[in-house]
């Protein structure tokens, strides 16, 4: 649909007016009118009402929990391990030390002797190595594992050993067990001999 303009004030036309009321221009002069396209705005469509099911509002995300569990230790009782050590731990503990040191010192055997060295501990009060917890992520997922402690680099423990490791080890196992043996300084003799494998070797326990 197309409406007349006024070739002067371009306000519309209508079919009956001779005259512009506000402007004065002839009605008759077709020439000066001018045909301009109405714009028609598209109809726009209804409000309607969207239903939502609960399903669709709300979106549930099904995530496995991650549970992190204490591993049961395998430890003695402290009455077990304080009996032990009174009548099995300090003259076990010694003669381990001793086969320990005698099998480093014949160079072949070193293995079988560090192992018993490292042993020390469990001989004096049946103390194992402790575990620890570990969470890694793969592919996504998250992972728990239990391990004990990472050893340092071999060649590491190797040097400290060849230099400082057998004479240090020696003074210090034999202090711990001397320590161990009197009641005064028995809580420090058992520590020293708890971390015996950590004086000849670096080795965490």
């Amino acid at each position: 649909m197309a409406r007349a303009t006024c070739w002067q004030c371009g306000r519309p036309v209508a079919a009956a007016d001779r005259f512009r009321p506000e402007c004065g221009a002839a009605r008759d002069k077709r020439a000066a009118l001018v045909e301009r396209p109405t714009e028609t705005l598209p109809a726009m469509p209804p409000p309607t009402a969207t239903t939502i099911t609960a399903s669709q509002a709300a979106t549930t995300i099904h995530v496995a929990p991650t549970i992190l569990t204490q591993p049961k230790t395998s430890q003695h009782s402290f009455v077990v391990r304080a009996l032990w050590f009174l009548l099995v731990g300090w003259w076990l503990s010694a003669i381990v030390i001793i086969l320990g040191y005698l099998l480093v010192l014949l160079i072949i055997t070193m293995p079988f002797g560090l192992h018993l060295l490292n042993q020390v501990p469990q001989a004096l009060t049946l103390r194992q190595r402790t575990v620890h917890i570990r969470v890694s992520n793969e592919g996504g997922a998250t992972v728990i594992g239990y391990g004990t402690e990472t050893q340092r680099p071999w060649w590491q423990r190797a040097i400290y050993l060849l230099l400082i490791g057998w004479w240090f080890g020696a003074i210090w196992a034999v202090a711990g067990w001397v320590f161990s043996v009197i009641l005064l300084t028995l809580p420090l003799g058992v520590w020293m001999l708890n971390r015996l494998g950590s004086a000849i070797t670096l080795h965490r326990h």
